[in-house]
């Protein structure tokens, strides 16, 4: 059996009954860094594949969180057994042909004995390169980060050894982006200098904005400039998604705007009250609720610009003045991976987490 120079991952971490919720299996996915659960019974048979994809589309379709996962499961899954020959030579294969990360191997019982990755096969991660442009948004105050921004522009803020725009343009970058447009204003001069003075691989180009005209009010300033969809993020937020997936189903279901949106459990402090005619109804002890939060990360298509209305325009704005024209406006779901370094207490746990990654 030919199978050298193939490593064979410990899969007890990528392993989920059928049972589960999809909350609790977005949050497994989280855990393990991974993109994929192995499906099994108590014997460790495996019975399906469910990836972030399959449970993003079941949101997206409206099932609750709390459903379990079993109507979702990918049951038609690829797989190479432990008997075959050369499982590195067909994992790369099935890979290619099919345009899937993550291959099972399992025994002649149908038993899981290893998961195999892109990177164990092509030594990279996969990251199909894109050229769409990116908007950074650095213009802002940040009065909440007071008094950090009282001395830096929020665009500065460093996170571990490293200023938070450095950490987004290479989030970009490693996609192929390399069209970085920033949006500045508020200190703009201390942004510009810095990117003088800490030379970049890429080229920076400048939207400078002659009054504040809001979080979307510089958009305008593209008028002309773009040809095809193009990212655009604030500059206090890290949104560890595919960016690649992000577009590609932007430009599928035909949105003209997609914006990333991650749930958070909001946990309400208090016993909250149900009331039904000045009597009590019920009483729910400091309830935790599931939301869909804006990321401030977003897919625009070139002709939004032209629908951008004169004055100053946050991105809020904008969103219900395009709703209200009947424009069709996407969301992505995403579960982990956004950072919003905006304000104290997310700050910190955007610090701590880098840190554990150090």
């Amino acid at each position: 059996m030919n199978n050298q120079n193939l490593n064979y991952n410990i899969v007890d971490k990528y392993l989920a009954d059928e049972f589960i919720s999809l909350k609790e299996a977005f949050e497994r996915l989280n855990k393990s860094g991974k993109r994929i659960l192995l499906i099994v019974d108590e014997d460790k048979i495996l019975k399906g594949v469910l990836t972030d994809s399959d449970l993003r589309n079941a949101v997206i379709s409206g099932i609750s969180l709390d459903k379990n996962i079993s109507g979702i499961i990918n049951r038609r899954f690829k797989y190479i057994t432990i008997s075959d020959q050369n499982h590195k030579e067909k994992c790369r294969n099935l890979m290619i042909d099919h345009n899937i990360e993550q291959i099972p191997i399992i025994d002649s019982n149908g038993r899981v004995v290893s998961l195999i990755f892109w990177t164990d096969i092509f030594k990279e991660q996969r990251l199909e390169a894109i050229s769409n442009e990116a908007v950074i948004m650095a213009g802002g105050k940040g009065t909440r980060l007071d008094p950090f921004t009282k001395i830096l522009p929020k665009a500065l803020i460093p996170i571990g050894e490293e200023p938070i725009i450095d950490i987004i343009i290479k989030k970009f970058t490693a996609y192929g982006i390399n069209n970085i447009t920033l949006s500045v204003n508020h200190k703009k001069e201390i942004i510009k200098n810095y990117f003088l003075e800490n030379k970049h691989d890429i080229k920076i180009n400048w939207l400078e904005e002659d009054s504040f005209y809001g979080t979307a009010g510089s958009l305008r300033l593209l008028k002309g400039r773009v040809t095809e969809p193009f990212f655009v993020t604030n500059c206090d937020v890290i949104l560890d998604a595919d960016y690649r997936d992000i577009l590609n189903w932007h430009i599928k279901e035909n949105k003209s705007l997609t914006l990333a949106a991650s749930y958070k459990q909001v946990n309400i402090p208090y016993g909250v009250v149900g009331i039904d005619n000045g009597n009590l109804k019920n009483i729910d002890e400091k309830p935790s609720f599931d939301v869909l939060v804006n990321c401030g990360f977003y897919v625009i298509n070139p002709e939004i610009i032209d629908e951008l209305p004169q004055g100053v325009l946050d991105m809020d704005q904008l969103l219900k003045y395009l709703l209200e024209k009947g424009m069709n406006i996407g969301v992505f779901p995403v579960y982990s991976g956004w950072f919003d370094t905006g304000q104290w207490e997310e700050y910190r746990k955007t610090i701590r987490h880098f840190e554990g990654m150090v």
